[in-house]
């Protein structure tokens, strides 16, 4: 789709050199964490090891049940493993290092059983029990816990129904900023290791103030060596701004004049912002507007902010905003209003589309003997738009449906009476 060469975009822009393509945000994040995840062996090996303990439980119902069994006798509660999915959003990474944080003991314990059998798994258990025992395997599930922290939560902003093109620089930016923060202060996560880490004793954790403790395997660093790993913090905030680097170049940058949550206080500095980006964007689609449409979109940009600073104080969002203005439509700004209709068209997130692909999944299964595309659509739609299961009233759906001819019923078209 995205290729430079042979992609849709690319045969596209052939004959509309002015597009603008867009890959999805939310997969443009992933795969930046992926790219510096590939740039570190030791993460590499880490989400390998996470990938085999997947594996190992999710194929043996007993294994689990032994485990859920370890977790039960030790007072824990055994969270579900999940899988890391390579072309999913970043919570896949999340939820898989949570579980395994919540079942680090109960993992150790069980893969100690398993190791000291005589069966085929014994072996592998054996040799996956101290890679999770070690210290880099412990330190680099709490680092990336703080690592991804962040990263989450920018992928969360990234799918919601909200997201213009102007809103995503400074999200990548401010998460930007919260993991180099992190190379000068530990987290949360690596704090709570470093309480944890009894490098003197080879333990991880201590059974009479902690109620539990894991003997650590292999070399064990002094404590006061303990930091955040400054090379993968670097390595992720490089290929996260590699992929976003063009929301910084224009005519993308330029759209962010409009977000006047960014507009400075003083009418000197008021009046000159963001001209030059409209202009800028003005001339990048210059073969969609008239001579004299592109000098009125320019003026007109002046009586814009006017307009906008009653939403402004008023502390009313941007897209509602501009939705607002958008349905009103003064005749006054007719021009540049052109800009932010194209704004509004630029799609950045594909997280909705997933979503709706998702409710088709559910509604879609083989258990449809009879599913044309006009049910399918009517059933999507109710799916998407429809009222809450609480708050549907099914009375006049019943209705229509006992006294309209042409639709089965076993009963046959007849209200039923109930004692």
């Amino acid at each position: 789709m995205m290729g430079s060469k042979g992609g849709v975009a690319a045969l596209l822009k052939k004959n509309i050199p002015f597009l603008l393509p867009f890959h999805c945000v939310a997969h443009k994040l992933q795969l930046g964490i992926l790219d510096a995840v590939k740039s570190k062996p030791s993460i590499c090996q880490f989400e390998e090891t996470l990938k085999w303990i997947f594996k190992f439980y999710w194929y043996s119902p007993k294994r689990r049940r032994d485990a859920k069994e370890i977790s039960r006798i030790i007072d824990e509660n055994f969270a579900h493993f999940t899988d890391i999915k390579q072309i999913r959003w970043v919570s896949s990474k999340t939820r898989a290092l949570a579980a395994m944080q919540q079942n680090l003991q109960t993992v150790v314990l069980h893969l100690g059983q398993v190791a000291a059998g005589s069966d085929d798994s014994a072996a592998k258990a054996k040799k996956y029990l101290s890679i999770v025992t070690s210290f880099t395997f412990i330190k680099n599930l709490y680092s990336l816990r703080d690592v991804l922290k962040p990263v989450s939560k920018l992928s969360e902003f990234f799918q919601s129904n909200e997201l213009l093109l102007m809103h995503v620089p400074p999200a990548v930016e401010k998460c930007a900023l919260t993991l180099v923060g992190l190379k000068s202060e530990l987290g949360e996560y690596m704090q709570q290791f470093k309480k944890l880490y009894l490098p003197e004793e080879k333990k991880f954790g201590n059974i009479s103030t902690d109620g539990w403790e894991i003997k650590l395997s292999g070399c064990c660093p002094p404590a006061a060596t303990i930091q955040s790993d400054s090379e993968f913090i670097d390595s992720v905030v490089k290929y996260i701004d590699e992929r976003f680097e063009n929301f910084n170049s224009m005519p993308v940058q330029g759209f962010q004049a409009f977000d006047y949550t960014l507009w400075p206080e003083s009418r000197e500095e008021l009046y000159k912002y963001g001209i030059s980006d409209i202009e800028a964007i003005v001339q990048h689609f210059e073969v969609l507007f008239t001579t004299d449409e592109r000098l009125a979109i320019v003026e007109e940009f002046c009586g814009l902010k006017t307009h906008m600073k009653s939403f402004q104080s008023k502390g009313i969002p941007v897209l509602p905003a501009y939705s607002t203005l958008l349905a009103t439509k003064p005749p006054t700004l007719t021009n540049i209003l052109k800009l932010v209709e194209m704004m509004f068209t630029f799609s950045v997130s594909t997280a909705e589309a997933e979503r709706v692909f998702s409710a088709m999944n559910v509604i879609k299964n083989p258990l449809r003997t009879r599913l044309n595309q006009d049910i399918l659509q009517d059933l999507m739609l109710l799916k998407i738009e429809g009222p809450n299961f609480e708050e549907y009233d099914p009375s006049r759906a019943i209705d229509l449906w006992l006294t309209t001819g042409g639709t089965k019923h076993v009963c046959g078209h007849k209200r039923p009476h109930l004692s």
